[in-house]
């Protein structure tokens, strides 16, 4: 391996690494999407029809196995610089489905759980070691313990702070507040994780009137474009 030692001053553009999270239907696709340009979905719940910008392009992904090639399209690719990853939660549940015939047996269920992990932390590290802006949406915690993957260990709450909110820069919270209109928290509270590297720059809570309610914007902003 080529040693380079480079300084976090030496001026190259910040890749931003931000994950939205919230219940169905508060329109998650469609603040993550504004994109004009040079950004791309991984569709896996086929539901563009919600996205700000229709024109987005997008990778279809209808089996788990497809999360891989678009992986190793995007390694190379230098066309986009946005992925956006709709959803994480989609991803998971197409792979536990993948792997469930695998392990038919009761006593087989450590094994495909630790199977599932393993590969989900692999495809998860995959995409945030892209070197391009990343979005990825997901459900939140009190949603998944309702569904397929309620055993899946980085959707439990302390493993989805810990292991996923740590690779990111923003993990914002979409909800509405009690004038009902949408907010995102970059804060956190009690209920729902939160994290701001750029607080300061970036508001630990917008809301769907303010022109920064968009991922583009927010991406825009902390770039200085």
């Amino acid at each position: 391996m080529a040693i380079e030692i480079i300084k976090a001053s030496d001026g190259t553009k910040k890749n931003i690494k931000m994950l939205i999270f919230g219940k169905s239907g508060t329109k998650k696709t469609r603040f993550s999407t504004g994109f004009p340009e040079r950004a791309i979905v991984l569709d896996f719940e086929g539901g563009l029809g919600s996205a700000l910008n229709p024109d987005i392009a997008s990778i279809r992904c209808k089996t788990a196995g497809d999360m891989a090639e678009a992986l190793a399209f995007l390694e190379e690719d230098k066309d986009y610089d946005t992925v956006i990853v709709d959803s994480w939660y989609e991803y998971c549940e197409k792979l536990f489905l993948a792997l469930k015939p695998l392990y038919p047996n009761k006593a087989d269920g450590m094994n495909l759980w630790g199977h599932f992990d393993l590969v989900v932390r692999q495809r998860h590290d995959q995409l945030i070691a892209l070197d391009k802006n990343i979005v990825t949406i997901s459900l939140e915690e009190s949603i998944v313990t309702d569904m397929i993957a309620q055993k899946h260990p980085m959707m439990k709450a302390k493993k989805f702070k810990e292991v996923i909110g740590a690779k990111y820069d923003l993990v914002g919270h979409m909800s509405y507040n009690s004038d009902d209109k949408r907010t995102i928290n970059f804060e956190g509270t009690d209920q729902a994780i939160g994290k701001n590297r750029f607080e300061g720059k970036v508001p630990n809570i917008i809301s769907e009137d303010e022109e920064l309610f968009s991922a583009s914007k927010l991406f825009e902003l902390i770039q200085g474009n």
